[in-house]
């Protein structure tokens, strides 16, 4: 994403006002929680000053979380980002990481009761006219704009939240808005909601849309809608929305609920008391002059920063105690949907609880205590040495220097300080490492052994996500066999959760590959592999060699082999586009590879042969741009895909070729089928693969399932339109002994299973390499995958191609 820089004051041209879906069990309730519109503080960090921010958090889990620590936590968020000077990208991120931290922090306390949190989470930020966010979690934002509605979601880059590990996934966009436009912000994309929005076009009316959007379904909701307006910047929380001359009206005549209040200084908390107990000041009554609370959202005080949630003690002894002004937290110009005062505090752990931090501080102060030691130390040595010296020396003549110099002396003086530290360091290598090490291994066996005991498996999958990260802490300090083989069985528990069986994958190119070659596509026989190598469009042909490495086959590139494109008598071949092998060689002419042109020329191509090629009949108004094709080899049916015609086309194998074509479709064609990127066919079923990821069935020919539902058999995910954590950009039937639908996830680099039926696809499982290949080898996005019918599995990646055998 490129993100505008900032070059000083940046007039703020919108107003947004936001009104809220919030439904639980049947029940409309007013205030989401999570919700926040923020204006900037007067004394906002350098580059924050034009920024309008938006929260809107949602949690989930088995822990408790009241409406007033969800105002507790996006006040100190909103705090946070408008202390953060520097890029807004920073700032963003900063905010969301802090964030993804205490949630950490919080369910690691919890292991042991097998407690926890998760987040998924949109900050957007309102500059000028334009609108910045970014998204952790599977969340959704759709941008109307009245000509057309943008949908904004990633579950690959965004994750799935915070409050899972130490990585916090973030995944940024920007939109320029205008006046009239709307946008909505949702957690959980109810049903319905996508293609209904996906159909809206012209002005809407931000009422009639919510009244629409809220009787689509009965389930639960939680989700922002966004008007935009013109204005200079005022965040409105509303009930309902009024028209824009009324609200300008409204705006004229009452107080803005974003005019900067004065800068307060709460009186200092006494000695002993923490200072967020510090009974926050009465709210403002109202006056008949302010708008119902329902109209505007009301002031917030902040309490203690987020991440520093523990209570302020008596001094300790020694320790001198904190001056009065920092005792308490200064009021902002920030505004919450909900009124915070006396906000409870999130809990922290017991005394107890904390012995490790306690043990860290000992740690720290011993350190110092030795420093401070060593420098006594080494000045007494050097007074010795200067008082000592000169007596093992002979006497000095009256009037003449002893015989140690000053510099000597000097050298003494910083060499002594120097050896103390370093045997300091020493011991802190040896021992506080092993200390800490010690601490995160333990909380990690703790995590396991709470895994272990649950019988839900959503939280056993959480803790034992968990158990990595605190092996993945410990092994920072230390790695050791303990470690290493909790976190295997870890891992193990997690692939068996998540269906992932892991494979060992072995370079399959002996030498590799020319680095101008990148593979777009491959197909496999038992004996051979064909690669497509995309920016020239021609077919490289790879064989199986004697040469064995670890028991393991390798494959050589055949020179001679030729299947690109040219001129074969009296027909020119373009840039191949699509690629597929042949099992039946003598039915089509002795071809063991058929490959496709965009303009519908076939070219059969065959070891030690002359491509042929041979010009498919045209539909009467002819191609666009055909992308791929399929072939069912029980029927020999042919497919081509046409995205740009919006059509896929049909031919049967007669007499030793291909027929006129026939349209697949009848009345009911499939929606977006110029963003089709791939197809399969399995008898008269054919399946199409799309760029966002779903998938549409039809069935017989006759009816199509748009989009074909996908059921998730993982603890963690949901079924749905969609896999959410996945996005797939290609997808084949390996043959006629494996009735399976595989998909490949180019970005995490793994490969789906899925059983075909009518009107779902199941999830078998998922093929991906061994953790420390994925850490090593892969390390970028996989190009193209093939199975063999020897169950041999191909992912094509930069310059090599690798694969793994004995595939269950």
């Amino acid at each position: 994403m490129s993100i505008l820089p900032y070059n000083g004051y940046v007039a703020t041209e919108f107003d947004l006002n936001l009104l809220s879906f919030y439904r639980i069990q049947g029940q409309e309730l007013p205030g989401l929680p999570g919700l926040l519109a923020v204006s900037p503080p007067r004394r906002a960090a350098r580059g924050r000053q034009d920024d309008h921010l938006v929260i809107y958090l949602n949690l989930s889990g088995n822990m408790p979380f009241s409406s007033g620590e969800y105002s507790q936590i996006t006040s100190q968020m909103a705090e946070r980002f408008y202390q953060n000077p520097g890029s807004l990208t920073s700032a963003l991120r900063a905010t969301a990481e802090t964030l993804n931290q205490v949630l950490l922090d919080r369910n690691m306390r919890s292991t042991g009761h097998g407690e926890y949190i998760l987040a998924r989470l949109v900050l957007g930020v309102l500059r000028g006219s334009q609108f910045i966010f970014v998204q952790s979690g599977p969340t959704h934002v759709f941008h109307l704009s009245g000509e057309k509605t943008g949908h904004i979601h990633d579950a690959q880059i965004s994750g799935r939240g915070l409050g899972f590990g130490q990585t916090t996934p973030l995944y940024f966009s920007q939109v320029e808005l205008s006046a009239g436009e709307l946008l909505i912000l949702s957690a959980a994309l109810p049903p319905g909601w996508e293609d209904s929005l996906q159909k809206e076009r012209g002005a809407a009316s931000p009422e009639s849309l919510r009244r629409k959007l809220a009787t689509l379904t009965r389930e639960d909701l939680n989700a922002v809608l966004i008007q935009v307006q013109a204005g200079s910047g005022k965040m409105n929380m509303l009930t309902s929305f009024k028209p824009a001359a009324e609200m300008a009206l409204q705006s004229a005549d009452q107080a803005s609920p974003t005019k900067p209040l004065p800068e307060l200084e709460p009186a200092p908390a006494p000695a002993g008391r923490p200072a967020a107990e510090t009974p926050p000041a009465s709210p403002p009554q109202a006056t008949p002059s302010i708008p119902p609370r329902s109209e505007v959202i009301r002031a917030s005080r902040f309490v203690r920063p987020i991440g520093s949630t523990r209570p302020q003690s008596a001094p300790v002894d020694g320790e001198a105690a904190p001056p009065p002004s920092q005792a308490g937290i200064r009021s902002r110009r920030f505004f919450a949907p909900r009124e915070v005062a006396n906000i409870p505090e999130i809990s922290r752990p017991a005394d107890n609880e904390c012995s490790a931090s306690h043990r860290r501080k000992i740690i720290f102060r011993g350190l110092a205590r030795a420093l401070q030691s060593g420098r006594g130390f080494s000045q007494s040595i050097s007074n010795g040495i200067r008082k000592f010296l000169p007596r093992l020396l002979p006497d000095q003549p009256d009037g003449e220097s002893p015989g140690i110099s000053s510099s000597s002396m000097a050298f003494i003086a910083i060499a002594v300080p120097l050896l103390i530290v370093t045997i300091a360091s020493m011991v802190y290598m040896r021992s506080g490492r092993a200390i800490q090490y010690d601490e995160h291994y333990t909380m990690a066996v703790s995590a396991a052994v709470g895994a272990i005991s649950q019988d839900d498996k959503s939280v056993e999958y959480a803790a034992w996500e968990r158990t990595i990260s605190y092996l993945d802490q410990a092994e920072y300090y230390q790695v050791t066999q303990k470690s290493q083989a909790l976190r295997q069985i870890a891992q193990t528990e997690l692939d068996n959760l998540d269906a992932i069986t892991r494979l060992e994958f072995r370079p399959a190119i002996v030498g590799g590959l020319d680095k101008t070659i990148r593979i777009t596509d491959m197909a496999a026989t038992e004996a051979d592999l064909y690669l497509l190598d995309g920016p020239r469009g021609e077919v490289l042909r790879a064989f199986r060699t004697n040469q064995v490495t670890t028991n393991a086959p390798r494959y050589e590139i055949d020179p001679s082999f030729k299947c690109a494109p040219g001129t074969y008598g009296d027909q020119s071949v373009g840039p191949l586009v699509d690629l597929l092998a042949l099992s039946n060689s003598n039915l089509y002419n002795n071809a063991t590879l058929l490959a496709v042109d965009a303009k519908g020329m076939l070219l059969y191509c065959a070891k030690g042969l002359e491509p042929r090629a041979v010009p498919l009949p045209a539909p009467e108004l002819g191609w666009k741009s055909l992308s791929a094709f399929t072939l069912d080899a029980e029927s020999n049916t042919l497919y081509l895909l046409d995205p740009a015609g919006g059509a896929v086309w049909s031919y049967f194998w007669v007499k030793n070729k291909f027929e006129a074509p026939s349209m697949f479709f009848g009345e009911q064609v499939p929606q977006g089928m110029n963003s089709a990127i791939d197809l399969a066919a399995r008898g008269s079923d054919l399946y199409l693969l799309f760029e966002d990821g779903h998938v549409t069935a039809c069935i017989g020919g006759l009816r199509c399932v748009d989009p074909t539902p996908f059921e998730d058999i993982r603890p963690a995910y949901l079924s749905g339109a969609k896999v959410s954590d996945a996005v797939f950009t290609q997808m084949f039937f390996s043959g006629p002994s494996d009735p399976s639908l595989y998909m490949l996830a180019s970005k995490t680099q793994a490969v789906y299973r899925f059983s075909a039926r009518p009107d779902t696809l199941n999830l078998q499982g998922q093929f991906q390499p061994k953790v420390d290949q994925l850490k090593e080898q892969f390390t970028s996005p996989v190009t193209a995958m093939a199975v063999s019918p020897n169950h041999y599995i191909f992912l094509s990646m930069d310059n090599q191609v690798y694969y793994a055998t004995d595939v269950p």
